[in-house]
């Protein structure tokens, strides 16, 4: 909270002004630089995410965010479920893909590196907050997003 006067249209603001910590956000077109990097890769089949602002936070504000990219490749089964925030095809800094490989003890373990850095970097553009914007204009709130070569499916995600 800040009680800093400040100026809008020649008129005088001042009161307890409330602020969220939100960072600066980049354009739509550096997103998509990180999500054709994936569709140009012939070893990634699909792709996707969560995106939603909570119902409810113990009190505290309720602000949008995305997160849990999940990925299946060629050599994931056809049938592998997807969109689970427990998902062994989830790429996060805990765990290994099961397919894509990942990082033990700072060192890359798999088979296909770049790939894997292409989703890595899919999933920080996704879940810094940087392209908020960009997501919430493009998919909206509550949406399970899957994006294939084929096209880009929006559900509605049920969240608590």
């Amino acid at each position: 909270m800040s009680n800093a006067t400040k100026n809008f249209l020649g008129m005088t603001i001042s009161g307890n002004i409330y602020r969220h910590d939100r960072k600066n956000q980049k354009p739509q077109a550096e997103f998509e630089k990180f999500v054709q990097a994936m569709l140009d890769d012939p070893f990634i089949r699909s792709f996707g995410w969560r995106q939603y602002t909570p119902y409810f936070n113990d009190g505290d504000t309720c602000v949008f965010s995305a997160g849990g990219l999940w990925v299946l490749t060629t050599a994931d089964p056809e049938d592998a479920e997807v969109g689970g925030w427990d998902d062994e095809y989830n790429i996060d800094a805990y765990s290994t893909h099961p397919t894509l490989g990942g990082y033990e003890d700072k060192k890359y373990v798999g088979s296909h590196e770049d790939s894997y850095a292409s989703a890595d970097k899919l999933s920080d553009a996704v879940e810094n907050g940087e392209f908020d914007n960009v997501l919430l204009n493009l998919f909206g709130d509550h949406a399970s997003v899957t994006i294939t070569r084929d096209g880009i499916t929006v559900d509605t995600y049920e969240h608590d």
